[in-house]
C-alpha cells in the first residue's frame, strides 16, 4: 500500500487505486494532446524616430529627435538598429519625409546582413517628388521573416540635399510586422 502525505491528512491508496489513477491521468493527457493548439497572428508596429539614428561618420547631421537633416550640403548616411521579435514577419515600411527641392533626395532602406557582411535590401521607401511633408510605403518586403540566428537587421537613411541642408528631412520610419502567438 502506498501512502501520500498531504498537510494534516494521510491518504492511503492500494496499488490498484494507483494504477487506476495513472490510467485516468494518461487518458486526460491523451485528450489534451488531441486538442488543436491554436496560434494567433497579431499585427504590430515599431516606429523609429529620427532620434534613433546615428550618423555613419559620427559627425555632421542635425538630429532634433523629431527631424533629421544634414549639417552640410553633401550626402550623409544614418543608421538605426531594429529590435523586433525573432521569427516575426515584416510586412511593410512607411518612411516619413519633408522635401522642398526637386533635386534633393532621401533614401530609406531596410537591410538584413549575415555575419560575413553580406547585406541585402529588404524594403525601400525613398522620398518621392512630393513637396512638403509626405510618407512613402513599401509593402513588398523581400525575405520578411526575421531570423536573428543568421542575420542582423537595420535601417539606413541617406539624405542628399541640393543647395540647402533643409531641402530634405527625415521624420521617421514605421516598420509593420506580424507575430505568431
Amino acid at each position: 500500500m502506498a501512502k501520500f502525505y498531504i498537510p494534516y491528512k494521510v491518504l492511503a491508496f492500494t496499488n490498484a487505486n494507483v494504477r487506476q489513477l495513472n490510467l485516468s491521468l494518461q487518458s486526460i493527457e491523451q485528450q489534451l494532446r488531441s486538442v488543436p493548439q491554436e496560434t494567433f497572428k497579431t499585427d504590430r508596429t515599431l516606429f523609429l524616430p529620427p532620434a534613433a539614428f546615428a550618423n555613419s561618420i559620427f559627425a555632421g547631421g542635425t538630429n532634433f529627435g523629431y527631424s533629421l537633416k544634414n549639417s552640410v550640403v553633401t550626402a550623409q548616411t544614418y543608421y538605426a538598429n531594429i529590435d523586433i521579435l525573432n521569427k516575426s514577419t515584416i510586412t511593410s515600411i512607411v518612411a516619413y519625409w519633408y522635401r522642398d527641392d526637386a533635386l534633393a533626395t532621401g533614401d530609406c532602406d531596410l537591410y538584413r546582413s549575415d555575419f560575413q557582411e553580406n547585406a541585402s535590401i529588404m524594403a525601400t521607401a525613398d522620398s518621392d517628388a512630393t513637396t512638403g511633408f509626405h510618407n512613402v510605403t513599401d509593402a513588398s518586403v523581400v525575405n520578411g521573416s526575421l531570423d536573428y540566428d543568421t542575420y542582423m537587421y537595420y535601417v539606413q537613411v541617406s539624405l542628399d540635399p541640393n543647395d540647402a541642408v533643409t531641402d530634405v528631412r527625415f521624420q521617421g520610419v514605421e516598420i509593420n510586422y506580424s507575430v505568431q502567438v
